[in-house]
């Protein structure tokens, strides 16, 4: 699923505007329930150790620093986009035929919400 960028929260806007959506949205996601701070050190600064670079990889994580470099961000939740993002993902699994256990089991969730996310997308395509 292709996230929009309108669709964003003003810092996660603030941030795709650097380093895209998709690079956004992984941050957000590595950092769920970690905190929503994250210290963002000058380019000079960031090592090889640092959550960045972990997450996003050296160059991203530069692209970030050389913006954003010194400063703490607060990270937005993004839950609905997070939401959307795993309902797609639900439903394309299923419909390459995977059963609901085995997708629950990939995105360690139970196997009624999985079912109850395709039963409620399948009622709103008829």
């Amino acid at each position: 699923m292709q996230l929009q960028h309108a669709n964003l929260p003003e810092t996660a806007q603030q941030i795709a505007d650097v380093i895209g959506v998709e690079n956004t949205m992984e941050l957000v996601r590595a950092k769920q329930g970690k905190g929503q701070f994250l210290y963002v050190p000058t380019s000079k600064r960031l090592r090889p150790s640092h959550v960045l670079v972990q997450i996003l990889g050296a160059e991203v994580a530069r692209e970030l620093a050389e913006e954003f470099g010194g400063i703490q961000i607060k990270l937005p939740k993004c839950r609905s986009l997070l939401n959307e993002d795993r309902n797609q993902k639900i439903i394309q699994m299923r419909q390459q035929g995977m059963k609901y256990h085995d997708i629950a089991e990939e995105l360690s969730m139970s196997t009624d919400a999985v079912k109850k996310v395709y039963q409620r997308w399948r009622k709103s395509c008829h």
